[in-house]
């Protein structure tokens, strides 16, 4: 992160160039794709769910881009972990088998494994966190970043970015045609 000298000058405005590698930097394109891909393995789900996918991750980069929000609501993460984490209740691994038939499983490969295994691991922190059990999503964060203390703003939104990152990476290796 780096300080807008700019915006420093300024009151009220916030002095921090939060570009670069975060949930709003996630191209709209491949927020869509991910948002396609897990609309199809819910909707193909019998779990009662009505989830718009899509509206969820729009969601989340409006709220890591609005202050307002996260000054006003102090559990904001909390609140959208629980929102991310609603398309991988229930047998994610199962529903996606089920909806993506030619999607490789788990021991097919090494690669396989490691993305089944990212997504578990996201799954857990995002409970975690919306369960406000700190200390477990702790666990979770010091896997990627050794220093952290707590679940920061800027950690939260590295996580989910790479949440997209990582399933875009495999629904466009793996579902269809397209350029990463």
């Amino acid at each position: 992160m780096r300080e807008d000298p700019v915006l420093q000058q300024e009151v009220g405005l916030p002095v921090t160039d939060l570009s670069g590698g975060l949930f709003s930097s996630v191209p709209e394109k491949n927020i869509r794709v991910v948002a396609a891909y897990l609309q199809l393995i819910i909707d193909l789900t019998s779990n009662n769910k009505e989830i718009k996918v899509l509206d969820v991750l729009i969601n989340a980069r409006n709220i890591f881009a609005d202050d307002y929000i996260k000054n006003t609501d102090t559990y904001w993460k909390e609140h959208l972990a629980g929102t991310l984490r609603e398309p991988f209740d229930r047998g994610f691994e199962a529903n996606l088998f089920n909806a993506l038939k030619h999607i490789p499983k788990r021991e097919a490969s090494e690669e396989a494994a490691n993305f089944y295994k990212s997504v578990g691991e996201l799954k857990t922190f995002l409970n975690d966190l919306a369960h406000m059990r700190y200390e477990k999503a702790l666990v979770y964060v010091k896997t990627k970043y050794p220093d952290a203390t707590e679940v920061t703003e800027e950690i939260f939104n590295r996580i989910c970015k790479d949440m997209v990152d990582i399933l875009f990476q495999w629904f466009s290796q793996h579902c269809y045609k397209g350029t990463n």
